[in-house]
């Protein structure tokens, strides 16, 4: 297990409000695991932080200003926290991310920024007490981009305002049958049909009686045109 802090300049913190990381800082993990409970991780401008092998725990936010080098490693947001809620800032590369709750918590991605997944990717709630998806700014979308070798568990989570710029999430189960809710202005997000405007009955009708006319008035013509060469 490391945990190995480097180029300080008295920027850097590991306290009771967190992991902070400062300009000009770097934070090698190794392999360790690192539990920041209700506390915040910080990368602030110019500073950097190298996941590795590492596990880190948080059910504070997260906030990236810097660089985030997620390695081969995992981050898990978790319960722990009154209330229930963790951010998620900046734009970032994941490895694993897996947000798990049981309890009922909301997380809230940075509008306008892209959450990159390369190797997995869980989003799970429970019965009862579903995973809250939701875009700093309502009404604007964040962005989930999970690459396309990458696996994904989705299921019991209410999203709104998120767009899918990788893989489609939850693909090929609507929201009923994920134990979801889709709350609105999603793309890419479990199966709807969007990619071909569903119809109403009525529309499937009028579709289908145009379709024959069509097949009809080039049958006709065809007809008409065979009369005319033997006449």
């Amino acid at each position: 297990m490391l945990l190995l802090l480097t180029g300080f300049g008295g920027a850097t913190s590991v306290g009771a409000s967190g992991l902070s990381i400062g300009a000009g800082s770097t934070v090698r993990l190794g392999d360790a695991l690192l539990a920041l409970g209700c506390n915040d991780l910080q990368i602030e401008p110019a500073g950097a932080l190298q996941a590795q092998a590492s596990t880190i725990r948080l059910a504070g936010n997260w906030d990236n200003r810097g660089t985030f080098d997620a390695g081969i490693g995992t981050v898990l947001f978790e319960d722990g926290c009154v209330p229930n809620l963790s951010s998620i800032a900046g734009s970032n590369t994941f490895f694993d991310l897996r947000i798990i709750t049981s309890t009922g918590k909301t997380v809230q991605f940075e509008a306008g920024a892209t959450q990159k997944v390369l190797d997995g990717l869980t989003l799970m709630g429970a019965p009862g007490n579903l995973l809250v998806i939701r875009s700093s700014i309502p009404g604007q979308r964040a962005f989930l981009d999970v690459a396309p070798t990458a696996s994904q568990l989705i299921d019991y989570v209410d999203v709104a305002d998120n767009a899918a710029t990788g893989q489609f999430l939850a693909p090929g189960r609507t929201a009923a049958a994920a134990h979801s809710i889709d709350s609105g202005n999603n793309f890419r997000w479990f199966f709807s049909g969007r990619g071909a405007p569903a119809m109403s009955g009525i529309g499937l009708a009028a579709l289908a009686l145009l379709l024959v006319g069509g097949g009809l008035h080039r049958v006709r013509r065809k007809s008409r045109r065979a009369a005319a060469r033997i006449g």
